[in-house]
């Protein structure tokens, strides 16, 4: 794990801030490695970078829940809505509305008074 993360680091593609915003599944596909140890890469990277940790909440457990303003999409999902807190991940074909879905969300829960909100394009690793 760590020579993978020193190439990546050398070849510029990528720095500690980018790889702890990364997925287990993005990490585990370039570094060659079992989820459950790039899960562990991440955790790690996000205390050096000094992101605050998260409360992990369970499918099924009750935990705050961010209406989305889609009020079919909040229908459809198990805690009707997102839960505060979590990562949330949209995939699609290009062109679906992925990217509009992440934004309009983000905007109802800034609008709900949740902050800090992040809307983060993988396909490219920027912040927007």
């Amino acid at each position: 794990m760590r020579q993978c993360l020193e190439e990546l680091a050398g070849e510029g593609k990528i720095d500690l801030t980018r790889f702890a915003m990364l997925t287990p599944m993005e990490v585990a596909d370039l570094c060659g490695v079992d989820e459950s140890i790039a899960e562990n890469a991440i955790r790690k990277a996000r205390q050096l970078a000094g992101y605050s940790p998260v409360k992990v909440v369970k499918r099924g457990e009750k935990g705050d829940v961010i209406k989305t303003g889609i009020a079919e999409f909040d229908e459809k999902t198990p805690w009707g809505g997102l839960q505060r807190g979590k990562i949330h991940l949209f995939a699609g074909k290009y062109g679906t509305g992925k990217s509009i879905m992440a934004k309009q969300i983000s905007a109802s829960a800034l609008a709900s008074g949740y902050k800090p909100v992040y809307y983060i394009d993988t396909e490219t690793l920027t912040t927007r």
